[in-house]
């Protein structure tokens, strides 16, 4: 017949079992904390307006430094989607919010005289150059058009995404390839978000009523990530683009 601890040994032999399961019940939750950050947190909201006032300063800066003033969309996305753990595109991060805003400007200025006001950007040399060679001949891959401003390769100036459109941009690139041009199917890649909320509106439907009463477009497009959740922490934290 097994005896009975005396009264004190009882007690701490409680103790330490109460604590063990303390520990373990503190373990569940950790791993079970959400693996997705929540966009109606009052925290995110906070970083999602301050994401807000930066992506509009960086394409106010764009729009003043190009000289562009005919504004004839502007579109922003809030976006937050889990990250990728496929074996073979595992990104670091559970969930990441995003907020996305795109404008276009009509514009009937000069190629060069536009890639002179943004002289130290990404892409400015190598635009020019192919403006330089390609320029009224024959585009390549389709030698039936002819080379023009929408086939130039586009700008990334201070986290702006710049591109030029023409009357002779060909659909696919109007649809897959311009900035804002159209809102992209959520549902689709890895991309694919489970917070999805669209401001305005894209600018192909206006640009092919006065596309040939203009010479170009210019798109303009920016991110700023707001919020993270790293795989390595609980806790969103905010984010830089």
């Amino acid at each position: 017949m097994a005896r009975l601890l005396p009264g004190r040994s009882r007690r701490l032999v409680i103790v330490l079992v109460a604590a063990a399961l303390a520990i373990e019940g503190l373990s569940a939750c950790a791993y079970s904390q959400p693996r997705t950050i929540d966009p109606s947190d009052g925290d995110v909201a906070k970083r999602r307006d301050a994401a807000r006032r930066t992506v509009a300063a960086r394409l106010d800066h764009a729009r003043r430094t190009a000289g562009v003033t005919k504004e004839i969309s502007r579109l922003t996305i809030d976006r937050c989607r889990r990250g990728n753990d496929d074996a073979k595109n595992t990104e670091d991060f559970l969930s990441i919010c995003s907020l996305i805003q795109q404008r276009a400007y009509v514009w009937d200025g000069d190629v060069n005289g536009f890639l002179d006001r943004f002289p130290t950007c990404d892409g400015t040399l190598t635009n020019r150059e192919k403006w330089r060679k390609l320029r009224g001949k024959p585009a390549p891959g389709d030698l039936a058009r002819t080379y023009d401003a929408g086939d130039l390769p586009g700008l990334e100036c201070s986290a702006v995404e710049i591109e030029f459109v023409t009357s002779a941009t060909p659909q696919l690139d109007l649809e897959t390839i311009k900035p804002g041009a159209i809102i992209m199917d959520p549902d689709s890649g890895i991309d694919d978000p489970y917070h999805w909320v669209v401001e305005g509106k894209p600018w192909l439907a206006d640009w092919l009523k006065i596309r040939h009463k203009n010479r170009f477009l210019v798109a303009m497009s920016t991110i700023q990530d707001y919020a993270v959740t790293s795989r390595r922490r609980a806790r969103p934290s905010g984010a830089a683009s």
